[in-house]
Parts: structure tokens; C-alpha cells; sequence
């Protein structure tokens, strides 16, 4: 398929052979949470195309590749594509020399088939060894491809590859995607490329802004995209646009004396609903800044998508709401959201009322008719779970002294948390959950003077919701964090014993969301608690058999679950290395993640990430692949296998054995105690000083020797060293260059030469 000609290209003007290559595809407006996601799902497919197509590389700092992303269009621009594959030789095989050459090495029929359909002569025809014997063979120059036809073969089938929480159909119902597709711009410098995505024709032409624009604009070139969309109002780079609101808002708050309550996650999303970075200050009757804070920010963000302002002496009546225009002359837009957020706020205010017309605590009888699963009982079912749990886990935190508790509070805490599913306030704004609980009970505590104790409790109520999701941050009180965890922890256990636990995306009952709060509150808080006995076999008693019949998932599978979550946390949270992490979870056989306090393997994990890079340690990581590779070269021979291999005197050798059983000897007593007494980071340290005998032991000993007693002698010091260095960590799972481990040694020599 050859490109459309307009003239000379840019490329040709300029006698480059590279050229920026722009896709755009234009859209019904995408949902605000899905933008970001399909923005880096294009640009990674389609780098994909063009990569394994030879024609740009992947490799390096940062890949050339820059994704943007609007409600009507997420695009991609990659910079430096070549505008054709290179020539390149291939060597293609034909039958095996057997069939091609008969008695006296004349050619069969097989041989002159093969090289009339490669187009040589018989003559020309090689001979090749290969994993299944000898072969005649071509070697042929095989011309590079242009790039224009590489994309348009390969990038529609890696689009529709594209998959969105919610998809939509339309036309003849064939064609799928996020929303329905109506214009495609696919540019290779400033000449299109011809393809079809969606039924949609690739072109030139984008859509302009809808107030700020024209209806359609012509794109120019590549590389003129961001201005032309700018140009029309649209910045259409996701960051870009955030900054430009922010500081639109900011300008605006400071106009009228007010500053904005910061909140990134809603600036996230509603930089994601407009294509220009517009925004206008409203306001509303003061007499409702008497509603709790939460109550009236709560109101703005979820209900309006608006930002709450605020003073030095608190919440003001202003608010800030996003616009997808230049300022609001007439007024129409700030006036819209004012009238939408005033009837809100008065229907926060009546429930508010409403509710607390009853004690809170009278509301635990209505949770019998609420259902939390259909075969997990109801929400006071659930409550009185979650009530026999915290206190359980608080016992075993209590026994080392580790956590002070109002026991009380938590207990009546863990009775209440629940009740606030009855109320008005949170039928009419679910996001209220718990929150809503604690303001309740802190008013009834003011009601009657002031109970110190319903202070803790109403905290643990409010917060016991928390952390909502990886960067939310964690209940403020211990008695919160137990809630929120035994709520956690009951959720998964009865819901995996009743339905099991989730496979692929699909997660309906937010499972991994759960068990990733419960290991972040126990790891971060920190809580003294362990994978396996409290946070899987006391809750599975605590829940008995609700849900009747055989489990789902046993007790080791969700044990495994918890685990991969950690790990996760570990990962994205912590930027852990993946090989660290297996490297101190599969330490002495693999128990120690399960067995011993969370927040304590959760230190080991961080602590040999930052160790790993010194010199010693990384020398440490490669010896002990070494053991472990020998170790397995041992077995593969046999134990009483003799072995013709040719002895040289070495006189090194004893002097080098002794020097690593003296210094396993030495270290092994004190890395022992140093475990027992949970000092990992000094226990690895310990095992870097078997780095001069083991190093001299590689050179001078021969491990695999001829005669089995003596081998298998050798074999045990170096099993027996494999052993020590894997009781701290499994340093074989730490991914490591030869590069990096002569650098390493090089810097071990500088410090001895100085």
C-alpha cells in the first residue's frame, strides 16, 4: 500500500530516511478514568508495531514515543521512524541433504524444486547444520519493506486488540471500542498513511474544539500536531493540561482571597473531562459552611467534580469547577454548577438532620435486614465478625506490648461501624460510608458532655473505610487500623471461602483492593503480625462455615493471594526490584514472607534493596550463583560417577579448602544469633566476609573432582555455604551482569589499594 502523494515530502526536501509518525483516533467522548489507561495502551502497541518492524528501537533511556489524550481523541507521536526497513540477508532452508541429494551426491527432484522456487541454481544451494541434521540452504538479500506498509498492515489488527472496562458496539455491531470511532489521522511525516481503524478512513483531518475551534482542521505534519490542536484551544497532553489548570485555579482562588483545597486525584479526573484547561469560581449561601467539613467537600467533589476553597479560619463559600472554554462571560456555567450545588448541600443538610433525630446505636437492629452477600449473612452478622476479630488481633498485638488500645471503643466501634448503611445521609451520598458514622457519634458525644472515650471511637468509625486505594493514606488511630483491618480481612475470608477468589480483571467484589489495604496497614502502621497465623487462620475461625458447603479457595490459596499483594505493594508502592523481593521471600525454603511479622520482611526487602549495589554484596550475590551452579552440574554427573579428568598439582588447593571451612566456621555461630535477633541488614554483612575465601576456594580448588569421596567432600563445603548465604537471602534470585560484578571487583581492589 503506498502512501498519498502531495508533493514532496518533508523527508524528501530534507534528504532524511526518518520522518515522526502521528496516530490520532477521534472519538465519542471517552469516560475520564479510562483515558489515561488507553493513552499508554496505544502508544505501547504501537510502538510494538513499529519495533518489531526494525524500523525504530525500543531500547534505551527513554523510548521515543509521546502519548496525549482528550475526551474526543487519545493519540500517540513517535519521533525518528524509519521510513523503510533495511536490506537484510536471510538464510531460508529447504529439504534435509538426505532427500536433496541422491546416490553419488546428484540432485534429487527435492533439490531442483527447492532452487527453482528460491530462484538460483542447484549449484548455488548450500549445505547448513541445524538442530535436526544437515540441510541445503539459501542465503538470499531480502529488501526492506516500506514503513508506510508495515503500519498499515500491522497497526489495525494491534488496535483492535484494545480492550476498555466498558466497551460499545455500533454500526453492524462488528466494530468494538471505547466509544464509536469517527475520524482517524495516521501521518508518517507530512504524507498519510492509508488504513482503516473502525471503519473510519485515516486522513489529515481532525476535529477542532467544539466552542474555542473550527469543526475540522487539517493537520499539517506530524510533528505540527500539538501545535494545531493548540492553535484550536485543545492542549492535548494529559499533563499539560493539568498544570494549566491548576494554575487557572490558582489564579482564580487568589482573586477572590481564597485558596484551593488541594485534592490531585479529582484534579486528575477532571483534567481528563474537558480538552481546554478552562475553569470558573462560584459560590454558595454561607449558612451551609455549618455543615462538617467532610459532608461539604465530599458534596463538591463526588456530586459536582468541584474543588472546595478555603482560609485561614477554614472553609470558605466559594468553590472551583472545571470549564472546557476560555473564562464564562454570561455566566451560564458558573451559575449552572451553583445551582446543582446548592441543591445538593440542602439535601446533605436535611438527612443530616433527619438522621440524628434517633441514637446512632439504636440503628445496629436495621442491619439485620441489610445484606452484605447473599451467602456471607447480613451486615450485622458481618459487624459482629469484624467485632470478635479486632479484638482477637488486638489480644495478640497487646501480648508483646507493641500497641496501646482502648479495647472498649474498639469493641463498640466494631458495633457501630456498620450502622451508618441505615441512614439517609449515606443512602443519598454512599461515598459517605464511615465518615458519616464518626460525625454522628462525635455529635451525640458532644450532646452529652463530651465522652473522652467516644473521641477514639468515633475516629475508628470515620476512618475505618481507609486506605481506599494504594496512595490513600492509613486509619489515624490504632483502634481505627484494626478496624479497617478486621474489616478487610473478613471480607476476604467469608467472600473467597463463598465465591472464590478473582481471576483475570474481573474483580466485582474489589478483593485485591482489600487484601493490598490489609497488608498495607500492617506492614506501614506497623502492626506485629504475620501472613499466615493472623491474618489467614484466625480470621477463616473467627468466620466459622458462613457460607455452608465446601470452601471456594482454601486457606493456602488465599495465603498465596495476600502474598502476590505484598509483593505488589512492594513493587509499584516501594520501587522494590522484582528479584529482591523473591530473593527475601524464598529465604529458608520459602516461609519467612508467611511466618514471620509483616513489617519485619517488609524491612529485609527494602534493606537488601539498598545493599545489593555495594561492592561486596553484589560480589556475595554472584558467588553464590556459582555454589548453586556447581551444585547442579554436580548432580547432573551423579554422585558416584568417576570422572577422567586430567589432575594438576596444586598446592594452593589445601590452604584455600581450609580457609573457607575456617570462615563458614566463624560466620556461621554469629549470622545464627544475628537472625535470632532479627538483625538482617548486620547478618548479610557477616556473610560478605566469606568473599575472600570463597573467592580464593574457586580459584584453587577443583570442586568437581575425578574420584566421587573426594568430590562429594568438596560438593558439601559448597552446599554447606549455599545453605548459610540462603538462611539470610536467596541471592541466586538477584538478577546481576557480568558487567556489573567486574565493576564491583574493581571497586573491592581500589579499596584495598588504598
Amino acid at each position: 500500500m503506498m502512501m498519498e502523494r502531495s508533493g514532496d515530502s518533508e523527508e524528501a526536501r530534507s534528504g532524511a530516511d526518518r520522518a515522526d509518525f502521528l496516530l490520532e483516533i477521534g472519538c465519542e467522548e471517552i469516560p475520564a478514568r479510562m483515558i489515561g489507561r488507553a493513552a499508554v495502551d496505544l502508544a505501547e502497541r504501537l510502538m510494538g508495531v513499529l519495533d518489531s518492524a526494525g524500523v525504530i528501537s525500543l531500547t534505551g533511556a527513554q523510548a521515543p514515543v509521546r502519548s496525549f489524550a482528550a475526551p474526543r481523541r487519545i493519540a500517540a507521536l513517535v519521533n525518528g521512524v524509519l521510513l523503510k526497513q533495511a536490506d537484510h540477508e536471510e538464510e531460508v532452508t529447504g529439504p534435509p541433504v538426505s532427500a536433496a541429494f541422491g546416490a553419488g551426491g546428484r540432485p534429487t527432484q527435492a533439490a531442483a524444486a527447492f532452487a527453482r522456487k528460491m530462484g538460483v541454481a542447484v549449484s548455488e544451494l548450500m549445505r547448513v547444520n541445524t538442530v535436526r541434521g544437515e540441510y541445503v540452504a539459501v542465503r538470499r538479500l531480502v529488501t526492506g519493506r516500506s514503513t508506510s506498509d508495515i503500519i498499515a498492515e500491522g497497526l489495525p489488527r494491534a488496535i483492535a486488540g484494545m480492550t476498555f472496562p466498558k466497551m460499545m458496539r455500533w454500526g453492524d455491531g462488528s466494530r468494538r471500542f471505547v466509544r464509536p470511532v469517527h475520524w482517524v489521522v495516521a501521518m508518517l511525516g507530512d504524507q498519510v498513511v492509508p488504513l482503516e481503524l473502525f471503519g473510519a478512513a485515516s486522513g489529515r483531518r481532525s476535529a477542532g474544539h467544539r466552542v474555542l475551534g473550527e469543526r475540522w482542521i487539517a493537520i499539517a505534519s506530524a510533528r505540527d500536531y500539538e501545535r494545531a490542536l493548540l492553535a484550536q484551544g485543545i492542549v492535548a497532553g494529559r499533563e499539560e493540561r493539568r498544570q494549566a489548570l491548576r494554575g487557572k485555579m490558582a489564579e482564580l482562588s487568589e482573586a477572590a482571597g481564597v485558596r484551593c483545597v488541594e485534592d490531585e486525584e479529582l484534579m486528575a479526573e477532571v483534567a481528563d473531562l474537558v480538552e481546554h484547561p478552562g475553569a470558573v469560581l462560584g459560590s454558595f449561601s454561607g449558612e451551609f459552611l455549618e455543615l462538617p467539613r467532610e459532608i461539604l467537600v465530599t458534596t463538591l467533589r463526588h456530586h459536582q467534580k468541584s474543588f472546595a476553597t478555603e482560609t485561614d479560619r477554614g472553609l470558605s463559600n466559594h468553590f472551583l469547577s472545571v470549564a472546557d472554554r476560555d473564562g464564562d462571560p454570561e455566566g451560564h456555567v458558573r451559575q449552572g454548577n451553583e445551582w446543582v450545588i446548592a441543591g445538593r448541600l440542602e439535601d446533605a443538610r436535611f438527612f443530616l438532620r433527619e438522621d440524628q433525630k434517633v441514637p446512632f446505636a439504636s440503628r445496629r437492629e436495621k442491619l439485620k435486614q441489610i445484606t452484605f452477600h447473599a451467602k456471607a449473612g447480613s451486615y450485622f452478622e458481618k459487624s459482629e465478625r469484624i467485632e470478635t476479630l479486632a479484638l482477637s488481633l488486638a489480644g495478640r498485638l497487646e501480648a508483646d506490648g507493641s500497641v496501646r488500645l482502648d479495647r472498649q471503643a474498639l469493641a463498640e466501634a466494631a458495633r457501630l461501624c456498620k450502622c451508618d448503611l441505615t441512614t439517609g445521609l449515606v443512602g443519598e451520598f454512599p461515598e459517605l460510608q464511615g465518615v458519616a458514622g464518626g460525625i454522628y457519634i462525635e455529635r451525640e458525644s458532644l450532646r452529652e458532655g463530651g465522652q473522652e472515650a467516644a473521641v477514639s471511637l468515633a475516629a475508628a468509625v470515620r476512618d475505618h473505610y481507609r486506605p481506599v486505594g494504594a496512595r490513600d493514606s492509613l486509619p489515624a488511630t490504632p483502634e481505627g487500623k484494626l478496624l479497617a483491618l478486621a474489616d478487610r480481612l473478613d471480607t476476604l475470608t467469608v467472600l473467597s471461602r463463598s465465591i472464590g477468589l478473582p481471576k483475570g480483571s474481573k474483580d466485582p467484589f474489589a478483593l485485591r483492593r482489600a487484601a493490598l489495604a490489609a497488608v498495607r496497614i500492617v506492614a506501614e502502621a506497623p502492626l506485629g503480625l504475620r501472613l499466615w497465623e493472623d491474618l489467614v487462620l484466625l480470621p477463616s475461625r473467627v468466620s466459622g462455615q458462613t457460607g455452608g458447603g465446601a470452601p471456594a479457595v482454601s486457606e493456602s490459596e488465599l495465603l498465596v493471594f495476600l502474598l502476590d499483594r505484598f509483593q505488589f505493594w512492594l513493587k509499584e508502592t516501594k520501587g522494590v526490584r522484582y528479584d529482591t523481593v523473591n530473593a527475601v521471600m524464598l529465604a529458608s525454603g520459602g516461609h519467612r514472607a508467611a511466618s514471620e511479622m509483616l513489617p519485619r520482611v517488609a524491612e529485609k526487602v527494602l534493606a537488601l534493596e539498598r545493599l545489593r549495589e555495594l561492592p561486596e554484596i553484589a560480589v556475595l550475590i554472584e558467588m553464590h550463583k556459582r555454589c548453586r551452579n556447581i551444585d547442579e552440574q554436580a548432580r547432573s554427573i551423579g554422585e558416584e560417577a568417576k570422572l577422567d579428568t586430567p589432575l594438576k598439582d596444586n598446592p594452593a588447593e589445601p590452604q584455600s579448602y581450609q580457609a573457607l571451612v575456617r570462615g563458614l566456621d566463624e560466620v556461621r555461630g554469629e549470622v545464627g544469633c544475628l537472625m535470632e535477633r532479627d538483625e538482617f541488614e548486620e547478618a548479610l554483612q557477616k556473610l560478605a566476609r566469606l568473599r575472600p575465601a570463597l573467592s580464593s576456594f574457586f580459584e584453587h580448588v577443583l570442586v568437581i573432582h575425578p574420584e566421587p569421596s573426594v568430590r562429594r567432600q568438596r560438593l558439601e563445603l559448597v552446599r554447606q555455604t549455599a545453605s548459610l548465604i540462603e538462611e539470610v537471602a536467596d541471592l541466586k534470585q538477584i538478577s546481576i551482569s557480568r558487567q556489573e560484578i567486574q565493576e564491583r571487583l574493581a571497586q573491592l581492589a581500589g579499596q584495598a589499594a588504598s
